[in-house]
């Protein structure tokens, strides 16, 4: 049993945006989810990562994973922002895929990955997994990522319905995720079609926070506090505060354009 255990909370901000971060292991003795938020004056870069492999593999895989992410990333800069999404993914990929070939008890771990990139008035976002982001104007979710997993497979078949995701008995089968054992990885990409505006807003998040908290909660919580701060403890406190014995490790990263 876990004892009490706080969330770690992250806070930053820059003229263009205000961003923050909240993470907690539930009731796992370790978290595997990892979280960063990155500027350099100009751009941002924010990542959420959710390792697979248990022990100390997914911890491992997330967190190698972000780091090579963000490396990417800084090197990055005056890169077409499609062409930086993509490098991006592929160094995180071979970052996790060098440390299993040379640590044997590591073969197996995975991990999820999404990540938003600003430069400018640009935006971009691109996920392996079931790490989500959700795009939101004037306090509505008007875009989403797709889970690369059985169940959203068989809502793009027309099996099921969106909603029966949350509940499905295969929701943590995945059929992407970084560390996988092919040399390459196919992540979904996406460019924001116009200039970020003010009340542009995105969420990133595992699963650990999105099984637990729906749509139209993330809405109407958003619309009653626009601070990203005050939005990632009330919800990913009400996650914990829910109490299941079973609760996965939680991980939300809120950012508003200002």
């Amino acid at each position: 049993m876990v004892g009490v255990i706080k969330a770690s909370i992250v806070e930053q901000a820059a003229a263009q945006w205000r961003a923050a971060s909240y993470s907690h292991p539930g009731s796992r003795d370790n978290n595997e989810d990892s979280v960063e938020i990155a500027t350099d004056g100009v751009r941002a870069c924010f990542v959420v990562a959710d390792g697979l492999g248990g022990h100390a593999g997914g911890e491992r895989a997330s967190r190698l994973a972000v780091d090579a992410t963000l490396e990417h990333w800084r090197a990055g800069a005056g890169r077409p922002l499609r062409e930086l999404l993509t490098g991006m993914v592929e160094a995180a990929h071979a970052a996790v895929r060098r440390v299993q070939s040379v640590e044997p008890a590591l073969a197996d771990m995975r991990t999820t990955l999404v990540m938003l990139v600003i430069d400018g008035d640009r935006a971009g976002w691109a996920h392996v997994g079931d790490s989500r982001l959700y795009r939101f104007e004037a306090d509505r979710i008007v875009w989403q990522t797709k889970d690369h997993s059985v169940p959203q497979f068989l809502v793009a078949n027309g099996e099921i319905e969106a909603t029966a995701i949350r509940n499905h008995p295969d929701r943590s089968r995945l059929l992407g995720t970084l560390g996988n054992d092919e040399d390459q990885v196919f992540p979904s990409l996406r460019e924001l079609e116009r200039p970020l505006a003010a009340g542009d807003s995105f969420v990133l998040c595992t699963d650990g926070f999105w099984e637990d908290v729906l749509e139209p909660t993330m809405e109407s919580s958003w619309q009653k506090d626009s601070a990203p701060r005050a939005w990632v403890e009330g919800l990913g406190g009400a996650v914990e505060a829910k109490g299941r014995s079973d609760r996965d490790n939680c991980t939300v990263l809120a950012v508003r354009i200002s």
